[in-house]
């Protein structure tokens, strides 16, 4: 059997999530993320508390991330030392926080997880997207990228490729199930204030 042409980039559409799209069918291997999808996505953005966003190939859902408001607050969110110096340093005002955006779900179909079915690694797209679409826009203040990232070594080590750092000491000791971790948009110009 051979296998599968992948398809191109440019014939993955993206779109706001809404209630005509059928997401039964999508599976990334993790049922929290199938389950958000499926059950939770949309009365969330009913409910103002963050957006869903689906890449579309042919009509199928093949990936999806969600997007919502956030801030690091440098008095009580759990930063490492050097990671709370490096805000305090970046700006003349004492900010006790930071404005940012949160990926809140980021999540592959596993038919599409494999470079045999894609011509980009879709995760990768996704990420890139983001940091490019809020380091330029500048519809608003937003000076960090923050992901609450599922403690495994595959997703830490995704992020980290992607220029996230994390927010603690040592996400290995970390008994939580995510890690907060953050990308700085300031080092997408090459000025980092």
């Amino acid at each position: 059997m051979s296998e599968p042409t992948p398809i191109k980039s440019s014939e993955i559409i993206l779109r706001k999530l809404d209630d005509t799209m059928d997401v039964s069918s999508f599976d990334c291997g993790i049922e929290e993320l199938n389950g958000f999808l499926r059950e939770n996505a949309l009365e969330d953005f009913r409910r103002r508390m963050n957006v869903t966003y689906v890449l579309l190939h042919a009509k199928r859902v093949i990936a999806y991330y969600c997007i919502l408001a956030d801030r690091i607050d440098t008095k009580v969110d759990p930063i490492r030392r050097s990671v709370r110096d490096r805000l305090k340093r970046k700006s003349d005002y004492r900010y006790t926080s930071f404005p940012s955006i949160k990926i809140g779900r980021l999540a592959v179909d596993k038919d599409f997880q494999s470079a045999n079915h894609c011509d980009v690694h879709l995760g990768q797209l996704i990420v890139s997207g983001l940091k490019f679409q809020y380091a330029t826009e500048r519809q608003f203040g937003c000076r960090y990228l923050t992901v609450d990232a599922m403690n495994n070594d595959r997703t830490i080590s995704f992020y980290k490729r992607n220029g996230f750092i994390p927010m603690i000491a040592k996400p290995s000791d970390n008994p939580e199930d995510t890690i907060p971790m953050l990308f700085d948009l300031a080092t997408m110009q090459g000025n980092i204030a």
